[in-house]
């Protein structure tokens, strides 16, 4: 659900092991009696088929620490949400429906939104330029090759679809046994949290740009957080107050917030995340505008189940314009903060991120695919199983009638 080569990399380090909590612990609320209801209703086949989808990758992925999934068939309104594993194995507190978790660059999505909603309303032009940030950040060093700065001529659609040639702070420059340059500064200091400004001027002092504007693709969280800096000079206000305007608050995301950026809300717990073995829950990776949300699975099925109905934008023409309809690698295409996927041999489209989170939409079933896995290797069989289900319990919906 991710470019190969990128997941490849998130493969290796989420190639680790954990420790045994118990199966009755690790499948946490998953509900045994669903799948008793196979001949029932298209719900009860819907809600039996995403519990044995859960149950079987938390036996057969026993890495898995924690997961929550849902199965929203829009039209019918049929939801079936489960959960599964410990949000905190040290504290041995369960995952629930409920829980949040990091969405990571899901939030791409959220944040290109808005960028054409501004886009919608006349505020912004996809072929409007950094010029936009001059002054903000050093525009004229922030891409340089070959000599050339190519700084002035990066347009927000080419940072949308990840083609500005601008390097990835977390992921380019040199590896260490610590990770990368940036992650090396981030565990050093791991609960700093990191100005998007800052970070921009991290990626100017270290890192080289990939190649020239608009020619190749290169996934790159500084192109999102560079449109957060645009979206926060456009609406003169902080980017974790303009998702709650826009998206969070008409929408019913009650507990969305932009972690590090703006308070935690009271009584949030989000579940812990790993990488190589180690709880990195609490640390401020300086996502941003490129993932740093924190959302329940209700929260994403809502946001993708009004995107996927045409009521985020004016005209419908805005959402077919986002989905890619070219390929940056066979099966796979990358348009405005939204992929599209037809490996499977079913179309679906959404966004997933690096700590295990992902969001979609089936249009061939009607229904959004939303959850989190906190082991990336383990997305896709997941996935699969997920869309199955959700093809199948449509299917038996439309016969139903």
């Amino acid at each position: 659900m991710m470019p190969v080569s990128r997941c490849i990399l998130v493969c290796i380090l989420f190639a680790v092991a954990c420790g045994d909590a118990g199966n009755a612990d690790r499948r946490g609320a998953v509900d045994r009696s669903a799948q008793a209801r196979e001949d029932g209703s298209a719900a009860d086949r819907l809600e039996a088929a995403v519990a044995a989808a859960l149950d079987h990758e938390m036996v057969t992925h026993p890495e898995v620490r924690n997961a929550v999934v849902e199965v929203h068939l829009v039209a019918q309104d049929l939801h079936a949400i489960r959960a599964g594993g410990q949000a905190d194995p040290a504290a041995r507190r369960r995952m629930t429906p409920r829980t949040p978790f990091r969405i990571a660059s899901v939030a791409k999505t959220m944040t290109a939104v808005v960028v054409m909603q501004l886009v919608e309303e006349g505020r912004l032009s996809l072929s409007d330029t950094l010029e936009r940030l001059d002054g903000v950040i050093p525009v004229d060093r922030l891409h340089v090759l070959d000599g050339i700065s190519y700084g002035r001529q990066i347009t927000v659609e080419e940072l949308l679809r990840q083609r500005s040639g601008l390097p990835d702070y977390f992921f380019d420059g040199e590896w260490h046994d610590g990770g990368t340059d940036y992650l090396r500064d981030v565990f050093a200091n791991p609960t700093r949290v990191r100005p998007p400004v800052e970070i921009v001027q991290w990626v100017i002092d270290h890192l080289q740009p990939i190649a020239v504007p608009g020619t190749t693709y290169h996934y790159a969280d500084t192109n999102y957080l560079l449109l957060g800096l645009i979206i926060e000079n456009i609406e003169r206000k902080p980017l974790p107050q303009v998702y709650r305007d826009r998206l969070f608050s008409p929408l019913g995301m009650r507990d969305a917030y932009l972690e590090f950026y703006e308070p935690t809300p009271h009584g949030a717990h989000p579940a812990h995340m790993f990488l190589a073995g180690a709880d990195i829950a609490g640390i401020s990776l300086g996502e941003w505008g490129g993932g740093g949300i924190v959302a329940t699975a209700k929260d994403l099925d809502r946001f993708f189940a009004a995107l996927a109905e045409g009521r985020l934008f004016h005209s419908r023409s805005t959402l077919d314009a986002m989905i890619p309809d070219d390929e940056v690698e066979p099966g796979y295409g990358y348009g405005l903060g939204i992929a599209r996927h037809t490996e499977t041999g079913v179309e679906f489209w959404g966004h997933t991120g690096f700590f295990g989170s992902f969001a979609c939409y089936v249009p061939a079933a009607g229904a959004v695919v939303v959850g989190t896995v906190d082991v990336f290797t383990a997305i896709d069989d997941l996935v699969s199983a997920l869309i199955a289900a959700a093809l199948e319990a449509s299917a038996s919906a439309t016969a139903a009638r």
